[in-house]
């Protein structure tokens, strides 16, 4: 049995604006106004030790990585798609994620208009021991950059899954390696079309309560 829905945040329905008039920034993301029910999504991206849960419960696969329970899980769209079900929710469309991450005032990094490397969730490497070379992800690190909800590493950290209508991988709030010269791969509005073999972060989009 899944668990009690967690730190989720509840984002307003309504009629938003999404997307940009800057084609160069926002691949595949042209302004238009939405309009979205309400809903609630995670605050933070899922962690290890939340989607080691699923697993233990037998409804998710075991991908078996030596991960610290305190890090963000590094794990394939199936297996996040298996992880958001297990928890009674859903992967975010693009247009609720975007929602989530940027709110009513037309910014477009989740904390504002202007690009800060001082409030993206970066990568953490381990510099010696068994683990030398690893990257960590821990979650909810650059408070400064949180989204106007109140959502932590929208930007940065790892990018995120949302889901689409076709058999394409959306990706969003980070590029899909570990580094990038374009700062809008960090940015609320652009969006990344990813391999399908692509590990990345996840949070769910849970309806009701």
């Amino acid at each position: 049995m899944a668990p009690p829905v967690g730190d989720d945040v509840e984002i307003p329905g309504g009629v938003y604006r999404i997307g940009c008039d800057d084609t160069s920034v926002c691949l595949n993301n042209p302004t238009r106004a939405v309009s979205v029910g309400s809903f609630f999504i995670g605050r933070l991206e899922v962690t290890v030790d939340e989607y080691d849960r699923c697993v233990k419960s037998m409804s998710c696969a075991d991908y078996r990585t030596a991960l610290y329970i305190d890090e963000v899980a590094v794990i394939t769209a199936p297996e996040a798609e298996s992880y958001c079900r297990w928890s009674g929710g859903r992967l975010p469309t693009d247009v609720e994620w975007e929602v989530a991450a940027r709110g009513r005032d037309g910014r477009i990094f989740p904390w504002g208009t202007v690009f800060s490397e001082a409030l993206i969730a970066t990568p953490v490497v381990e510099n010696d021991g068994p683990n030398a070379g690893r990257v960590h992800y821990r979650g909810g690190t650059r408070p400064g950059g949180a989204s106007p909800f109140g959502l932590r590493d929208m930007g940065g950290s790892l990018a995120e899954f949302t889901a689409t209508t076709d058999n394409t991988v959306h990706v969003r709030g980070a590029p899909t390696g570990l580094a990038s010269t374009d700062v809008n791969d960090f940015s609320a509005v652009r969006i990344n079309i990813a391999t399908h073999t692509l590990r990345a972060g996840v949070r769910c989009v849970h309806v009701a309560r």
